[in-house]
């Protein structure tokens, strides 16, 4: 995810200073993002929203999106799923969840160490996701946790692509100075 600190820069004078879930994420409006993330695709702009205005109808519109995708890959892939079982559906939300929502390391309270990598946050266990998508801990194993991993990377990009227009705009304000 984008730092907190490159947004504050980025919109200085912004709403900024409240916090959500759990995180020390920055909190910006919808109209803050749009000016900062002009540019960026839909599913990026849902992705921002989600993730730094937290922004509940974006979140359920990127894990629709997320779902899509994942469903696309599915069938192009040939991935043998039983009917009636919601697991891809189920994995692309955990996916979003995941990004957007990360949980706090504790250790650290969320500010970085070696442990986490510098980042505050902690990934998902296999047996939480496992168990969040309906599945043993052997099946997701098995079958799903590289399937995981592709929907998990769809997530990515758009962090990704978000973070690019960030670059950008950053890069663009400090030429303007």
């Amino acid at each position: 995810m984008a730092s907190p600190k490159l947004i504050a820069l980025l919109c200085a004078g912004s709403q900024m200073g409240s916090t959500g879930g759990g995180t020390n994420r920055a909190v910006l409006s919808r109209s803050e993002l749009a000016g900062l993330l002009s540019g960026a695709s839909e599913a990026a702009m849902d992705f921002a929203y989600a993730a730094y205005a937290l922004d509940l109808d974006a979140e359920r519109m990127l894990i629709a999106r997320v779902r899509v995708a994942a469903a696309n890959l599915a069938n192009a892939q040939k991935w043998e799923i039983v009917k009636g079982r919601p697991t891809v559906s189920n994995l692309s939300a955990i996916a979003v969840f995941e990004v957007v929502r990360p949980l706090v390391h504790k250790e650290c309270g969320g500010v970085g160490c070696r442990l986490c990598g510098m980042t505050g946050t902690k990934l998902l266990s296999v047996r939480t996701i496992a168990a969040a998508a309906g599945l043993s801990k052997d099946d997701f194993h098995r079958n799903w946790q590289d399937r995981y991993r592709q929907i998990l990377k769809i997530v990515c990009e758009l962090d990704a692509e978000v973070q690019g227009v960030l670059a950008r705009a950053d890069s663009g304000r400090r030429e303007a100075l």
